[in-house]
């Protein structure tokens, strides 16, 4: 389990134990993409960093069929940004702030 920080103008919160990773999910999955598509990631780096994780891009978990994709260490900015063309955001796309992750997941197990 880790320790999740959120800092915002307002202040830090932690959440303690707030992420928790395993060896392998306690569920099936299939391996549906290893590697980040450029199409998807148009990032040269964030694709590099992606396979340097050694893990699968995109999973499909079995019982429900949800489908993840990795997000490699780093920090990005998370939330809407109002475009040039004046686009309203969602409220709860805001406000838009910096979101740090340093902790990938181990690698998953591949199965039909």
């Amino acid at each position: 389990m880790f320790d999740v920080v959120v800092t915002t103008p307002a202040g830090t919160y932690t959440s303690v134990g707030g992420i928790a990773y395993w060896q392998a999910p306690p569920w099936p999955c299939t391996v549906l993409e290893a590697a980040p598509d450029p199409a998807v990631v148009y990032d040269p780096a964030l694709r590099t960093a992606i396979l340097k994780t050694g893990l699968p891009w995109r999973i499909r978990e079995s019982a429900v069929g949800i489908e993840m994709v990795l997000i490699p260490n780093g920090t990005f900015w998370m939330g809407c940004t109002i475009s040039s063309d004046m686009t309203v955001c969602p409220s709860d796309e805001l406000p838009n702030h910096w979101v740090t992750l340093t902790n990938v997941a181990h690698p998953v197990s591949e199965t039909s």
